[in-house]
């Protein structure tokens, strides 16, 4: 068998090494420690298994060691070499006893000594019910702080569990990956172990069109992790991959989400996100302190169209309308994917980004304050409804005075004509515009939000085209105009 082109490359990096050592004359040196780190690609995930029984059914204490000692056989076949497992049988964890997973909580933020030796650990526990042999398992991974919900496997048979524990820990595992920017709209990934051979599973770590969302992970001069960062509402979606080496299109509700190329000792790493949730609990808030809940904001969802992928028929978008407190829930689909959330308000877009529903259990969306905005939309949409029942009085006197003069009824006629002077002008109706654009815009000043305030002037404008577009003196004065010329000539004849 031909070996892989990039382990000949590392094979003949790590030979460069020992024969330049050699060569110093360093033969007493440990020469290991100037070797670099294998490429990433190369490098397996530390998986570690916490096993324990549930400490009131002492009966299953027998089902967790044989666990304990079947799952690393499951684990060598199903995945080869990309994990590297360490299991460990516990006594009477506190969160062995029953429901106790749920309980379960991460290290305080910014405690990352766990992340350092393992990349993934799940919480086993076994436990009998009546005839069955049942597993719950939870998966945490230290460096995002990410807890997978509990996931329950249940076999009649005792030799079928480490197999059922195997494939749910597959299913709650997410792959990383190392990002660097390519240009504004794709990305190269290299996948971490995604050119190690697999044992007997035929499915490569990343799956075609893998969702990754990117994060950056600071560390301190001893190389120490100080604190990690997500870059909101982002994502990179795996395009084409070879032995753990592939390009992402990046999909973003931000402009420029990516930013200039970071300095110092900063690392760019993203997670695989895999729906494990039925549903998102998604909340829309003003950004504020503290941030306030926007109820009766329509969200609508629609799949994200990549640029290389075939267009879709066009499907009518899912939309709800967040409750009281800016909550809505977003339903996983059957065949996962990403979508676009559009937010709106009115006819005014307040935001689109990209989510995967399932892919967290929760997630806020802050957006800017936009109360000044809406109180002055309400107040204009009040006055336009004024302003049609005012152009639509006008159009019936003008109808009427018309009538009226075509049958030489002149002192009707006038009466239509007095009715018409009576109704409101347009100079009260922009007088009623200022009264609302004035103190809008100077309170969007003091607030200093430029986008309120360019949102207000822009419906006081429109407001004033409509007024200047329909209450235009002109057709008046061409009415009074004409009547008067019919009336003269009449006295004439």
């Amino acid at each position: 068998m031909v070996p892989h082109r990039h382990a000949v490359t590392a094979l003949v990096l790590i030979v460069a090494q020992l024969t330049a050592g050699l060569a110093r004359g360093d033969e007493g040196a440990d020469v290991t420690e100037e070797l670099p780190p294998p490429p990433l690609e190369f490098l397996p995930y530390r998986v570690t298994c916490l096993v324990a029984h549930d400490p009131n059914d002492v009966s299953s204490a027998a089902s967790a060691a044989r666990l304990a000692y079947e799952l690393p056989q499951w684990v060598a076949r199903g995945v080869g070499g990309r994990w590297t497992l360490a299991t460990t049988l516990l006594e009477a964890p506190e969160w062995a006893v029953r429901g106790g997973l749920h309980q379960l909580t991460p290290d305080e933020p910014g405690n990352f000594q766990k992340a350092e030796s393992a990349d993934t650990i799940y919480h086993v526990v076994v436990r009998r019910d009546v005839n069955r042999f049942c597993v719950d398992l939870r998966a945490w991974e230290p460096l995002f702080g990410h807890l997978s919900p509990v996931r329950t496997v249940a076999t009649l048979d005792v030799r079928e569990l480490a197999a059922e524990t195997f494939t749910a820990m597959q299913e709650l595992f997410r792959p990383r990956a190392q990002w660097e920017r390519q240009d504004d709209q794709t990305v190269r990934l290299r996948i971490q172990a995604g050119a190690l051979s697999a044992g007997d599973s035929p499915f490569p770590v990343a799956r075609p069109a893998e969702v990754f969302a990117p994060w950056m992970v600071f560390r301190n001069r001893e190389r120490e992790i100080q604190k990690v960062q997500e870059l909101p509402w982002t994502f990179f979606v795996l395009s084409q991959a070879e032995d753990g080496r592939g390009t992402g299109q990046l999909v973003s509700g931000l402009r420029s989400p990516l930013g200039a190329k970071p300095r110092g000792r900063i690392e760019l790493v993203a997670v695989a996100i895999r729906p494990q949730w039925a549903d998102t609990d998604l909340q829309v808030a003003a950004l504020s302190k503290p941030p306030r809940p926007l109820p009766a904001h329509r969200v609508e969802v629609t799949p994200v169209q990549l640029g290389d992928a075939p267009q879709a028929v066009a499907e009518p978008p899912a939309a709800w309308l967040t409750d009281r407190e800016g909550h809505v829930r977003l339903p996983r689909e059957a065949e996962p994917r990403l979508q676009w959330l559009r937010v709106t308000s009115g006819d005014l877009l307040l935001a689109k980004v990209p989510l995967m529903p399932g892919a967290v259990a929760a997630a806020r969306l802050e957006l800017p304050d936009d109360s000044l905005r809406l109180l002055a939309e309400g107040q204009l949409k009040i006055l336009q409804a004024d302003l049609v029942s005012v152009v639509a009085q006008r159009s019936a006197f003008m109808a009427a005075a018309r009538s009226e003069a075509k049958k030489q009824n002149w002192e009707n006629a006038k009466r239509c004509l007095r009715q018409l002077d009576a109704l409101p002008s347009a100079q009260s109706f922009r007088e009623q515009v200022s009264a609302v654009r004035v103190p809008a815009v100077a309170e969007a000043r003091q607030r200093r939000d430029r986008v309120a305030e360019q949102r207000i002037n822009r419906l006081c404008n429109e407001t004033e085209e409509l007024i200047q577009r329909y209450l235009v003196n002109d057709k008046v004065k061409e009415l009074k105009e004409e009547l008067a010329d019919l009336e003269a000539a009449l006295k004439v004849e």
